[in-house]
């Protein structure tokens, strides 16, 4: 029987079992008949479901899949996706072709958002057997990190934004995990998912809810999240600074599921609320506790009140530490022991939403001052997070802090942004378009501080430039370069203090050489730690220094060549992470022991 025979609907059927760039390029030429088949909306709504998993929220994607197939113009939203994942694929080849226009590649790439994601997960996964897995792994997770941090940067946006809603309080505090995250999975719509998936558990368990009145749905609702171990720490004393503990995200996915009192009040605030709960956080000094409102004409015990209520009847409650109501006189007893600065108005009263946020962002940067006094006594636990390198988390997290107070409260000097703009072009140059988008805007009709005639946007706009200017050429034949000992990719350990390192440029002309052909980003740094007799040594000289990447920083740092010992054991270099490597290297040649450069427009003889 020849396919011509078949049913309409076997075809169909079949068609979906059919690659769709084949139906698109081949199928549907056949004939006429296979044309109109291949037009059938079920076939491109399949498609379109099993082909992307992520959607940009203006596709408005889980509302059309509740609408009649017929009512959607499924091949063409397909046709849609398809030729902007062509369209991704090639600014993302020329990422990894060329230092010119990177970071413009990546801004473009950006602006599509989660419509990107697909396809920077299929790098970020690239298989060891591919030419070009350190860039495609590296350069896949940076592009989609900054997405990422623009879906969470556009929460806060937001929230500043008074002609927006207020966005939910778990996409608020969310937004800091986008800055960690990492995988598929614990991003905004995943957070708001796990919040729905416990409601329903804790709905099932009371099946009279809805005969409860305010307060004992109020109750039932803190003794069970606490029961669940939802909320709360286990061991305060040692656990209080853990940044895993200052993540919703995170308190809700982990196992252990711990978290500070503010952000366990979110979270029983969040599943409140979705029991129909007028819930919110209150901004009580030390410890964040719950406060639920009445309606304004009910008490919370649901008794009708004579007449609108000014001001609603409110309870409270601390799901970080206790089961039960909290008195209203224990509150105000903890607040005179405050003394007279803390006014109960206030304190007592909803918070807004903007003071949550932005105390959060305060206990992860005294995680982060936590961290820098302890220094090496510091235990793995205050930075360990689900996944990634502890030190890179809480430099993350720092950023988020740092993006939440400028995108929500105005800085009162230019010194704080001064500060941010110069730890951004360090570790993280790829959001200049971030920058552009969200601050520049906020901040430039700020009058600069008295006689300042310098941009303020210096930083931003010596990244931007630079990204367009080609690097300078450096071969070995050059006058003076015959001589260099050692090459890019080769991996060293410092011979006085033990650490690894893979070099990454050279010059024999000093370290203001490398300075400046350090490029867009200021990411050549003069190491005191490891060579205190290079840092001001400008002048030529006779020696050679090497530009070189540690295994868990972005920055690079210099090296004078007395300190260098080649390392030769591909077996040591396993054993180390360098996170960044793709940065600069396209593979780890085992047999060398070394790294391929992909940098051979700067340094085409290594």
């Amino acid at each position: 029987m020849s396919l011509d025979q078949l049913p309409e609907e076997i075809i169909n059927h079949l068609l979906h079992y059919v690659a769709p760039g084949d139906t698109l390029s081949s199928f549907q030429f056949l004939s006429r008949r296979y044309a109109r088949l291949a037009c059938e909306p079920l076939l491109w709504r399949y498609h379109c479901i099993n082909t992307f998993r992520y959607w940009h929220p203006d596709h408005d994607f889980r509302a059309k899949l509740r609408r009649p197939p017929s009512k959607v113009d499924w091949k063409r939203l397909f046709l849609f996706r398809w030729s902007r994942q062509a369209y991704v694929s090639r600014l993302f080849d020329g990422i990894l072709a060329t230092k010119v226009g990177r970071y413009r590649r990546f801004a473009l790439i950006g602006e599509l958002g989660y419509d990107a994601k697909d396809f920077l997960l299929q790098q970020c996964d690239a298989d060891e057997s591919d030419e070009n897995v350190l860039p495609k792994r590296y350069f896949g997770q940076a592009v989609l990190d900054s997405i990422h941090r623009s879906v969470a940067i556009e929460q806060w946006h937001a929230l500043a934004d008074p002609r927006l809603p207020d966005p939910e309080l778990e996409k608020l505090l969310g937004a800091f995990d986008m800055f960690v995250l990492r995988g598929e999975s614990g991003d905004l719509d995943d957070i708001s998912a796990i919040l729905d998936e416990k409601t329903a558990e804790f709905r099932a368990s009371h099946p009279t809810l809805d005969d409860m009145t305010t307060r004992q749905k109020a109750v039932a609702l803190n003794r069970w999240v606490r029961a669940q171990n939802l909320t709360g720490l286990k061991n305060p004393d040692r656990d209080y600074r853990n940044l895993r503990n200052c993540l919703i995200g995170q308190a809700l996915r982990h196992g252990d599921h711990e978290s500070i009192p503010i952000v366990s009040s979110a979270i029983f605030c969040c599943m409140a609320r979705r029991i129909g709960l007028d819930a919110q956080c209150c901004n009580f000094p030390g410890h964040i506790h719950a406060v639920i409102s009445s309606s304004p004409t009910e008490t919370l015990d649901n008794q009708p009140l004579p007449g609108p209520s000014v001001t609603p009847d409110r309870m409270y409650l601390d799901p970080f530490g206790d089961d039960d109501e909290v008195p209203l006189g224990k509150l105000k007893y903890l607040l005179a022991r405050f003394g007279e600065s803390f006014h109960s108005e206030v304190a007592l009263a909803p918070a807004r939403p903007v003071s949550i946020v932005t105390r959060t962002g305060s206990n992860m940067s005294a995680t982060y001052a936590a961290v820098l006094e302890q220094q090496d006594r510091a235990a793995p636990e205050l930075t360990q997070l689900m996944h990634g390198s502890g030190p890179m988390n809480l430099i993350a997290c720092l950023y988020a802090s740092m993006w939440a107070a400028l995108v929500l409260t105005t800085p009162d000097t230019w010194a704080e942004l001064d500060f941010f703009l110069s730890r951004f072009a360090r570790s993280w140059p790829e959001d200049a378009w971030l920058i552009e988008k969200y601050l520049v805007p906020r901040h430039s009709g700020r009058r600069l501080p008295f006689g300042g005639l310098e941009d303020p946007w210096k930083t931003l706009r010596t990244i931007q430039r630079s990204d367009e200017l080609p690097p300078p050429v450096i071969r070995r034949s050059d006058s003076g370069n015959d001589g260099v000992p050692f090459r890019i990719g080769q991996v060293f350990r410092h011979k006085r203090y033990g650490y690894l390192g893979i070099i990454t440029g050279w010059s024999d002309q000093g370290t203001r050489a490398l300075a400046r052909q350090r490029g867009q980003n200021g990411e050549v740094t003069r190491d005191g730690t490891a060579d205190g007799d290079v840092i001001n040594r400008l002048r030529l000289d006779n020696k050679t220094y090497f530009a070189y990447l540690r295994t868990n920083s972005p920055e690079r740092f210099v090296i004078a060549e007395a300190n260098i010992e080649i390392v030769e054991d591909p077996g040591v270099v396993a054993e180390e992470p360098f996170i960044y490597a793709g940065k600069f290297f396209k593979r780890f040649d085992a047999a060398t022991c070394t790294f391929v450069s992909n940098n051979r427009e700067q340094y085409p003889d290594d």
